[in-house]
């Protein structure tokens, strides 16, 4: 797969440094070598992971990986936000608190900021992990734009923004009627 650097697609690699860089063990950030021995495996290899240089091909060491990380190994190997276990914990920087919300990691990086500050606003606001998610699959959704004719990985970070907004717009519409003023 293409690395995210390159061509905006997100590796397992990518999905792997994002969750481990974002977890936190009595107040510290898990290191490679705590991901290695949680796991079972060299730290030489989770940096191998990583980098794309390679990718657990054993079952047993993804499904450790996945409960390492505290996610699914559907979203490890897919990508697919519907895949987060509902207990995730949140791990994206933000206003001085970090989240998880895996989905905007294949956005551009100014699109992923302006749905980040979206979701930032939904958790202020008071809605569920449920409601955040959902937004979060239609911000998503939105970013994708299937209307559109030219493809995800080629459309300008302007355009990609104009969707998150008019995805917001629908995500706003749903939860006023629910009694939530985002």
């Amino acid at each position: 797969m293409i690395r995210s650097r390159i061509g905006r697609r997100v590796s397992l690699g990518d999905r792997v440094k994002s969750a481990r860089e974002g977890l936190r063990v009595g107040g510290h950030k898990v290191t490679q070598g705590d991901l290695a021995r949680a796991v079972g495996v060299n730290r030489n290899t989770v940096s191998r992971w990583e980098n794309g240089a390679m990718v657990p091909s054993d079952p047993a060491v993804l499904a450790a990986l996945a409960g390492a990380l505290e996610v699914s190994v559907e979203w490890l190997i897919s990508g697919d936000p519907a895949a987060v276990p509902a207990g995730k914990a949140e791990l994206h920087e933000g206003s001085g608190r970090r989240y998880l919300y895996p989905a905007t990691a294949e956005l551009p990086e100014r699109a992923r900021s302006v749905a980040l500050g979206y979701l930032d606003r939904l958790r202020e606001c008071g809605c569920t992990q449920e409601q955040r998610r959902g937004a979060e699959s239609l911000l998503l959704a939105g970013a994708r734009n299937a209307v559109s004719s030219t493809p995800f990985d080629e459309r300008d970070d302007v355009d990609v923004c104009a969707d998150v907004d008019a995805a917001w717009d629908v995500v706003v519409r749903i939860l006023r009627r629910e009694g939530k003023r985002p």
